[in-house]
């Protein structure tokens, strides 16, 4: 799948959707701009996710976000001694190839 663009600009890069809403169906899209997605594209994204999971008759909206970027200022030194970190929530992952 081709990344999203927006006329006269870098492409957007989607790093990640998750289901935000059930009723209904509101997906956040994380981002590297703040730029929103090109409407065809946002429409390529939802015959998709229609494609692939059964959405029959309901809107699906689509929310965009900035994705923050995770910065760790500590030295070295420091991160040596803190705890470790939980481990991350797995998630289920699409792939929009199939």
């Amino acid at each position: 799948m081709q990344r999203g663009t927006t006329p006269k600009a870098r492409p957007v890069k989607i790093y990640y959707i998750t289901q935000a809403k059930t009723a209904p169906p509101t997906f956040l899209i994380f981002t590297n701009q703040k730029t929103p997605l090109h409407f065809s594209y946002q429409r390529f994204l939802e015959n998709q996710l229609r494609e692939k999971w059964d959405f029959p008759g309901a809107p699906i909206r689509f929310v965009q976000r900035l994705r923050k970027r995770e910065r760790d200022t500590r030295s070295a030194d420091s991160r040596e001694d803190a705890a470790p970190r939980p481990d991350k929530r797995q998630h289920e992952t699409l792939d929009l190839d199939e």
